[in-house]
C-alpha cells in the first residue's frame, strides 16, 4: 500500500506491506468416494474430492494427487494393497494430507482348480498331477499368485508314491486369497 500525502502534507510518501498467506489444506476436507475394492486386475482410483468449505478445490491447480501402494511402494493402484493418496496444497493452498483406500486380494473359488488327474495305480512312483488355477479365463501362477502343498491321508505327509488320497491345498497368494 502507498500514501502520499496532499495538502499540508504533500511530498510525504508513507509505503506499508501486508501478506495473504497461503490457505492450509486440512485432513477433513478429502473425501475418498470408495474406500474398498476387490481385485480384479483394473486400475481402482477412487473419486477423490477436495472442499474449502462448500467450494471444490480444483485439481492440479490448487492441489496435487499422488498415490503409493502399500504393497509395491509405487503408484500402483491395481495390485492388492492399502493405497495412500497424498493431496498437497497448490497456489494459494499449502499443507499435505493423506487419506487411504484398500484394495483387497480376492478369494479363489473352488471350481477354479483344476487337476490334470484324479486316480493314479501303486507303481512304486511319486505322482503329481498338474494343477490348474483359474480366475475366470486368466490362468494363475504358481508362487506368484498361489501355493500348493500336498497331504497323503495314509501318511500324514506329502508323499505321493504311497496308496492313499492326497490332499490338494491350493492357497491364494498376493493379490488372491482363500484355500
Amino acid at each position: 500500500v502507498s500514501i502520499t500525502g496532499k495538502g499540508n502534507y504533500a511530498g510525504a510518501n508513507v509505503q506499508k506491506s501486508y501478506t495473504i498467506e497461503r490457505k492450509t489444506i486440512e485432513a477433513n476436507w478429502i473425501t475418498l468416494g470408495t474406500a474398498e475394492y476387490t481385485y480384479d486386475g483394473n486400475n481402482h482410483t477412487p473419486a477423490i474430492t477436495v472442499k474449502d468449505g462448500n467450494v471444490e478445490l480444483s485439481v492440479n491447480t490448487e492441489y496435487t494427487i499422488s498415490f503409493t501402494n502399500s504393497t509395491t511402494n509405487t503408484d500402483d493402484r491395481i495390485t492388492a494393497g492399502t493405497i495412500t493418496v497424498t493431496v498437497t496444497g497448490k497456489g494459494n493452498y499449502t499443507g499435505t494430507y493423506t487419506a487411504t483406500y484398500t484394495i483387497q486380494s480376492k478369494t479363489l473359488q473352488p471350481n477354479c482348480i483344476t487337476l490334470s488327474q484324479t486316480q493314479y495305480t501303486y507303481d512304486g512312483n511319486s505322482h503329481t498331477p498338474k494343477i490348474t488355477v483359474k480366475d475366470g479365463d486368466k490362468t494363475l501362477e504358481l508362487n506368484t499368485d498361489y501355493t500348493v502343498t500336498f497331504t497323503n491321508s495314509t501318511t500324514n505327509s506329502d508323499d505321493r508314491t504311497t496308496a492313499g488320497t492326497i490332499t490338494v491345498t491350493v492357497t491364494g497368494k498376493g493379490n488372491y486369497t482363500g484355500t
